[in-house]
């Protein structure tokens, strides 16, 4: 193999083993903080989304994780059967403004329940602050699963 075949040949395979890895199933982190899914919750989330909404536990998963405050912790769950296509609306919580979202909503999950952020507020499982600190996550890329 001549020295242009060969260096093409490389170049091909880094970019195929760069479009391979960026697929993979991985948390990016934002730098300024440790919010990381441990496998013990993400399961025990799984298992109480598929038992109150009638869901197979293989079918169901934590699309987003935001983070722990206090006792509950804020997720974005997703269900294979979902339609991808749906409307944006916009969301706005205790007057913070998350802009335009979709499927899959937000919710909380305190005490092996599920609340969207509205009511998870109203009824003070989440602060003020908390919900400041979902929108900075949810708006910068480097928080979402991809």
């Amino acid at each position: 193999m001549n020295k242009p075949s060969k260096r093409l040949s490389l170049i091909v395979f880094a970019i195929i083993l760069t479009f391979s890895l960026a697929g993979c199933s991985v948390y990016q982190r934002h730098p300024n903080s440790d919010a990381r899914i441990n496998a013990q919750l993400e399961n025990q989330i799984r298992k109480d989304f598929a038992e109150e909404f009638s869901y197979n536990f293989e079918d169901v998963y934590v699309h987003q994780y935001f983070g722990t405050f206090s006792d509950s912790s804020v997720i974005r769950m997703r269900v294979y059967d979902w339609d991808s296509l749906e409307p944006l609306f916009p969301l706005i919580i205790a007057g913070v403004d998350f802009g335009y979202v979709s499927h899959p909503l937000f919710m909380v999950w305190n005490n092996r329940k599920f609340y969207d952020l509205q009511i998870a507020y109203e009824l003070k499982l989440l602060t003020l602050s908390d919900i400041e600190t979902i929108v900075y996550r949810h708006r910068n890329s480097n928080w979402q699963k991809t």
